[in-house]
């Protein structure tokens, strides 16, 4: 289990009901394991816009390299946020087998087929590839759940996930998923799929899997900043 190292500080604090407090500011308040946030630009390690790292800000030392090749910084935004542009690139964090954890990742894709994909070397979760019927979403993960906003998703196959959150801004939340078996962690698509993800990222956020409703929504109305409107779970 990490142990938390740093971080921000903050006064936000969850209230009855689920609801988020209005103090509520720093994502660190909730302990993640990993907080991935191109909208600071003193985390982002770059040559000429191209990415080489970018830290983690919860304090566990979780940062991500580029690999297979670099996304963009400073060339796109979201809601006039700095977001990393990916055009068949991708990025790796190391040390990720945590156990039960819960997801949340900002991010655009223009993509027709695909949608970000986190995966390991033969873990996987979020394929959301557009008109593969009867595929499942993960794959040594054990069995997230799948949330657009805060609203829960129902379908299972990954056409009709890619559906739900293709062309949007959006964060969508990986709720329990095991990573127990994880070595590292990938965001782009899969490499049997020969494309990598064509769109834009923005934070990402790992937290213990089982924190309270009112954990997840208070992380869930601070992402709003990214422009979405987070549905309380």
């Amino acid at each position: 289990m990490l142990m938390k190292i740093g971080g921000l500080g903050g006064g936000g604090s969850a209230v009855p009901g689920g609801i988020v407090s209005p103090s509520f500011t720093d994502p660190n308040d909730e302990n993640p394991y990993i907080w991935i946030d191109p909208s600071d630009l003193s985390t982002i390690t770059d040559t000429a816009n191209a990415v080489s790292q970018i830290n983690d800000k919860s304090g566990h030392g979780l940062y991500a390299i580029d690999s297979p090749s670099p996304p963009l910084t400073g060339v796109d935004t979201i809601n006039s946020l700095n977001a990393l542009t990916f055009a068949g690139n991708g990025l790796r964090i190391s040390g990720v087998a945590l156990g039960f954890v819960d997801i949340f990742l900002v991010f655009n894709t223009s993509d027709i087929k695909y949608t970000p994909l986190l995966y390991g070397a033969a873990e996987y979760v979020m394929l959301l590839e557009s008109g593969s019927g009867s595929s499942l979403v993960s794959k040594n993960a054990g069995s997230p759940s799948y949330y657009k906003n805060g609203v829960l998703q129902t379908a299972t196959t990954r056409g009709d996930l890619h559906a739900a959150f293709y062309n949007q801004d959006v964060v969508a939340l990986i709720r329990n998923a095991d990573l127990s078996l994880w070595s590292y962690l990938n965001i782009y698509n899969h490499s049997s799929t020969g494309a990598e993800m064509d769109g834009l990222m923005g934070e990402l956020i790992i937290i213990p899997a089982g924190k309270p409703d009112a954990a997840i929504n208070n992380i869930g109305h601070y992402l709003e900043r990214w422009g979405i409107t987070w549905t309380d779970i």
